[in-house]
């Protein structure tokens, strides 16, 4: 029997208990490694005063980690939890970032890193049976914007950015899947994001302009419970 979690945008694993012909439905999240690089670009005056030049900051994936877990980034690790798609106009860019190590699990709210996917284009392949899609695969190009708010030094002095405000466009691989356990649910899998933008920010100091590199690894299933912060069947915040 196929779940129709493409139409109704729904998306459950269905565990058999040991009590045969007893089903429990459990709501899942996707979660996947994720790598965020950045480069500062502020500018520097020299002593007289006569002359600006630009002053380039990178911050390594490390550096980012450490400042969002407020310590040292050994044993952490950066995740994007979203729904599993259950539709091709569901695969984007977006996501909310998690610190995790252990069972520790760190959300990085909105003050530091939020995320916004706007129109895309897909160039895919897809089979069908009547309405139900059997299989499907491509890329889609998402028009992603990205808020991020790091803590780094410039030179020998700290910089708090404030606000910023970057965009660009994201690259976004998938293929259908089917979980099943004596039933199937069908969902939009994404293997891959790659997305490059860019654009300002403000800083208690000053401003300057922001370059995000992120890359999302394939995801893997998770029980939504992990995060009850997050709607499973939309990816919105429910706190």
């Amino acid at each position: 029997m196929l779940t129709l979690a493409r139409t109704l945008g729904l998306f459950s694993l269905i565990s058999l208990t040991s009590t045969l012909g007893h089903a429990q439905f459990e709501p899942l999240l996707t979660e996947a490694n994720v790598v965020v690089q950045a480069t500062l670009t502020t500018t520097t005056v020299n002593s007289a005063g006569t002359e600006r030049r630009p002053a380039i900051t990178r911050l390594t994936h490390e550096q980012i980690v450490s400042d969002l877990v407020g310590g040292p980034a050994a044993g952490w690790t950066l995740v994007a939890v979203r729904a599993a798609p259950a539709d091709l106009a569901f695969v984007d860019a977006a996501f909310h970032l998690y610190a995790i190590k252990g069972d520790q699990r760190v959300r990085v709210t909105a003050s530091k890193f939020s995320s916004q996917a706007f129109g895309a284009v897909a160039k895919y392949r897809e089979r069908h049976l009547g309405q139900y899609v059997l299989d499907s695969s491509g890329t889609v190009t998402n028009h992603v914007a990205y808020d991020f708010r790091p803590t780094a030094t410039v030179g020998s002095a700290p910089l708090t950015i404030t606000g910023s405000s970057t965009d660009g466009f994201a690259s976004i691989a998938f293929k259908s899947r089917d979980a099943s356990d004596g039933f199937e649910v069908f969902f939009y899998a994404i293997s891959s994001i790659r997305a490059n933008t860019r654009g300002s920010f403000t800083a208690e100091t000053g401003s300057g302009l922001l370059t995000l590199n992120v890359s999302v690894a394939a995801p893997r299933l998770v029980l939504a419970s992990k995060y009850p912060e997050i709607d499973y069947y939309t990816s919105e915040l429910l706190d």
